[in-house]
């Protein structure tokens, strides 16, 4: 984990401890669910659990933690691999509107995330490659009632790959489904 991950690390955590403390005045959002990660050659599912707290009806600040699930074999002719995401996480400005009086709204978000990857390379062992960079998407959370709803959302990650000093840009298209719980 390169300083950068642990600082942002670190802040997500206090983000997430400290919206606990305001956990109860309406304005929190946690949520469960599924996120397909489409890489330009692998699709990997990841576990992904966030917090989002709304300042405003307008504005709110996102984390997000995912831990991959299901994994991918890629091949390109002469060597195969299995990829699988070891941990990801990231940091978003959400703007949002409300289109009920339960709290739904559609929304957009930017911000920064970062994931570790490993590839499994046959005869070559494990290598792990960590990728970081802007992340921006759309979405739309569901309220069924006054608590319980069910979130879909899109996001694209454009990321810097940084294995042993090589670097390279890569992308990544996120869809997600979640439930989600407003207290």
């Amino acid at each position: 984990m390169t300083k950068v991950s642990a600082v942002a690390l670190a802040a997500l955590s206090a983000a997430l401890l400290s919206g606990t403390a305001l956990a109860g005045d309406g304005n929190s959002k946690a949520s469960v669910g599924y996120t397909a990660a489409d890489f330009d050659d692998a699709t990997l599912g990841l576990a992904v659990a966030r917090y989002n707290y709304s300042f405003t009806d307008y504005l709110a600040a996102e984390g997000e933690i995912g831990f991959g699930i299901v994994d991918d074999d890629v091949s390109d002719g002469v060597f195969s691999a299995d990829v699988s995401a070891d941990f990801t996480y990231g940091l978003f400005g959400v703007v949002q509107y409300p289109f009920d009086d339960r709290g739904s709204n559609v929304f957009a978000r930017i911000g920064y995330m970062d994931t570790d990857l490993e590839f499994d390379v046959d005869g070559f062992g494990d290598i792990d490659v960590g990728a970081d960079g802007a992340a921006y998407g759309i979405g739309a959370n569901y309220f069924f009632n006054e608590q319980s709803g069910v979130r879909f959302d899109y996001t694209r990650f454009d990321a810097d790959v940084d294995e042993d000093g090589v670097e390279a840009d890569g992308e990544a298209d996120l869809y997600g489904i979640s439930y989600v719980f407003k207290f």
